[in-house]
């Protein structure tokens, strides 16, 4: 009899996963917007910004975060 028992409730646990994972229902009619990295921002928190500035402005100071250690044993990254 507990054979029974457990084998339902286990039926009854997979049916409201499946239900549950279908009830929304409704899909987003707008969609999602797809964001790309540029390479440079990948280097730290300002460092980005930093490249992209005109070569007539000041000099940046570094601060905590703006350069990352290296890694020797990262894969390579593609500069182009």
């Amino acid at each position: 009899m507990t054979r029974k028992i457990w084998i339902t409730a286990g039926l009854l646990t997979v049916a409201g996963l499946v239900l549950g994972a279908c009830s929304s229902g409704h899909s987003s009619s707008t969609p999602t917007p797809v964001t790309t990295l540029r390479l440079e921002d990948n280097f730290g928190t300002q460092f980005g910004v930093d490249y992209r500035a005109s070569r007539d402005s000041e000099p940046v100071k570094p601060a905590p975060g703006d350069i990352v250690p290296l890694d020797l044993t990262a894969e390579p990254r593609a500069l182009h």
